[in-house]
């Protein structure tokens, strides 16, 4: 008669999630909505997080061309899903700007000038994103966005609406262990 032999246990193997949560280098391809000004904006960024820690750089083609500088902290919700709230700088490239200014001279005439010019406008972003871990190398990401302006800096802006709120959706291959 041969020895009993012991039940063999099913290999445990770490959830989709906790492959962000220790160590992941991330590439994201994704779209935007803007709610405020009603557009569609494409983009992309690259992204790690370490032990929990998320930092992410991003370049969005909308209106203008924008690049948002974000940190978060990654929780893990459950198997498959990553919650990552996340804080930022936006930075949005060559704005077109105008001015408008007048004068009057001695003799009483008056001018009016328009100038138009671009300029760069930053703002601070607040993010959370939401991420779905189909597998340990790819998942799927939601982030809706806010940023806030310095008051006045959005005055001389013509043409594009940069306040408001925003949700972006992304397709993230993740190189991590």
């Amino acid at each position: 008669q041969l020895p009993e032999q012991p039940a063999l246990e099913p290999a445990q193997k770490g959830s989709p999630a906790s492959y962000y949560k220790t160590f992941a280098l991330y590439l994201e391809g994704n779209g935007e909505y803007d709610l405020k000004a009603q557009c569609m904006g494409f983009g992309g960024g690259l992204g790690f997080y370490i032990a929990g820690v998320n930092l992410q750089a991003t370049y969005q083609m909308a209106q203008v061309g924008r690049l948002d500088l974000r940190a978060g902290f990654g929780l893990k919700l459950g198997r498959f899903f990553m919650m990552t709230p996340q804080v930022g700088y936006s930075m949005f490239m060559e704005v077109p700007c105008e001015k408008w200014t007048s004068h009057t001279d001695s003799e009483g005439y008056f001018y009016l000038y328009h100038e138009e010019y671009t300029e760069q406008i930053n703002a601070i972003s607040l993010a959370c994103r939401f991420q779905a871990c189909l597998t340990k190398n790819i998942a799927l990401s939601i982030t809706p966005e806010y940023r806030i302006f310095e008051e006045g800096v959005l005055d001389p802006v013509k043409g594009v609406t940069l306040d408001g709120f925003n949700v972006r959706a992304g397709l993230v291959i993740n190189f991590g262990q």
